[in-house]
């Protein structure tokens, strides 16, 4: 990697995952860590889209998918030039709101709106990345490196596919909202979780799945079965140039979920970061 180069650390993946905790505790570690993501950019533009009136909370996929194909590039591109202002006046309880998140994966699908999202994403890290003394870039979003990889100052470090089981992504959403799974709301919550996980992942375009050929995380050759957290699966991945398949339900079953995830994902990012380091001089 030329030494003017920044390397890139994309985390994409499922739903309640935890992509965007590790995204978040590893970029604490350092403020020179860079980090960019599209899920605000997908949110903000659909709850322009309602907030205008062009689609409506009752839509289903076939009413958004044919709004958004009649309004063309000209509506998408004039809601997405108010980013900004509709995080700023919304705040985050309204941005991911149970009708916005519904919606969201409906109008995630358009290829119109993929574009707009994957310009404004590509703008945006091309400025930053560009006016800071940074050591890494980290992406949360669903392969978004494919906007960004041509970009002269960065370089490609490791991709990792975070995912859980559809159940355990339904424990966490009812965790998170302090809801009981076995009653009426966590039903609820059951019902828009799986349609959010089959939009993600049966999508035609740009579906949210690993790739084929992967370094699964829990892959023995990486340790014994009990082994939660291990060495040498960032390095094994990016000699290879696979994605990591990140699955952190096992970490369910440990007494301490949440933080031998982040132990886990930060060996990995250290290990890989390291070694460009070492790279470099």
């Amino acid at each position: 990697m030329p030494e003017n180069e920044i390397p890139v650390f994309e985390y994409s993946g499922t739903a309640r995952s935890g992509k965007g905790s590790i995204v978040k505790y590893l970029s604490s570690q350092d403020s020179s860590y860079l980090t960019e993501e599209t899920g605000l950019d997908f949110r903000a533009i659909t709850l322009g889209m309602i907030e205008a009136g062009f689609i409506t909370v009752s839509d289903e996929e076939e009413d958004v998918t044919e709004k958004i194909d009649n309004g063309g590039v000209e509506v998408v591109s004039e809601i997405s030039g108010l980013r900004d202002v509709i995080i700023d006046r919304s705040g985050i309880d309204l941005l991911y709101s149970a009708q916005t998140s519904r919606l969201v994966s409906l109008v995630a699908k358009s290829a119109i709106v993929q574009t707009q999202v994957g310009e404004m994403f590509r703008n945006r890290l091309d400025t930053k990345a560009n006016s800071g003394d940074y050591k890494a870039v980290l992406l949360d979003g669903r392969n978004l490196i494919r906007h960004v990889i041509d970009l002269p100052i960065l370089s490609l470090a490791l991709r990792t596919f975070v995912t859980c089981t559809p159940q355990e992504a339904i424990y966490r959403e009812c965790s998170r909202l302090g809801v009981d799974p076995e009653s009426p709301e966590g039903h609820e919550i059951a019902v828009s979780q799986t349609a959010t996980y089959n939009a993600d992942t049966f999508r035609a375009i740009n579906p949210v799945v690993p790739d084929a050929n992967n370094t699964n995380y829990w892959d023995s050759a990486f340790g014994r079965e009990h082994d939660i957290v291990r060495e040498g699966v960032g390095i094994a991945a990016a000699e290879a140039q696979t994605q990591i398949l990140f699955d952190t339900t096992p970490f369910s079953r440990t007494n301490n979920p949440v933080g031998f995830m982040l132990k886990a994902a930060e060996v990995m990012f250290h290990e890989v970061l390291n070694d460009k380091t070492r790279g470099n001089k």
